[in-house]
């Protein structure tokens, strides 16, 4: 149930962020700010260098899910970052194009891709979720390679602090 809500909040995200502009992501003006513990504590970078990793993604070569050596660099500075933020964990999404049938299966398994490279550089699994959205959260949607390629990735969400019980417990940094 609980990767179902996360499912469920990572694809409304997800959507919002991909399909409309910043501002209609924003909370509404009359709403309270949201703002992370590392804003709260005051440290502004901290948030920025979040934010900054959170728009990257990590593409996958088609039928593929080996990550790619250029890739190495950035998941170690999402590492790093992790480490200096213990109180963070974070939501792979695997994502695929619409061809065949497997894209759930497909995504997952990249997502899955990444969550093993994150084990082998140290992030223990308890601060990890991956989970597959398929070929659900598009990224292009014309029907060529140069779509494709966009829509077989992964995508990296960070996540609130990680629950007395070690369950990622989902927030998204306001901006």
């Amino acid at each position: 149930m609980k990767r179902l809500a996360l499912v469920a909040a990572v694809a409304a995200l997800a959507g919002c962020a991909n399909l409309f502009p910043q501002s209609a992501c924003a909370p509404p003006a009359s709403a309270p700010p949201v703002k992370s513990a590392a804003v709260e504590a005051g440290n502004q970078k901290q948030e920025d260098l979040m934010w900054e990793l959170s728009t990257k993604s990590i593409y996958f070569d088609h039928g593929s899910f080996a990550i790619k050596p250029e890739y190495r660099d950035f998941l170690a500075k999402v590492y790093r970052f992790l480490q200096s933020a213990p109180e963070l964990s974070i939501g792979l999404i695997g994502n695929a194009d619409e061809r065949g049938h497997t894209q759930s299966a497909d995504g997952q398994k990249r997502a899955d891709a990444v969550r093993e490279a994150f084990m082998s550089l140290g992030l223990p699994d308890h601060r990890m979720q991956a989970v597959s959205l398929g070929d659900k959260n598009p990224r292009a949607t014309c029907h060529e390679e140069k779509c494709w390629a966009q829509n077989r990735r992964v995508d990296i969400v960070f996540l609130g602090s990680v629950s007395a019980n070690n369950k990622p417990m989902a927030s998204v940094p306001a901006r």
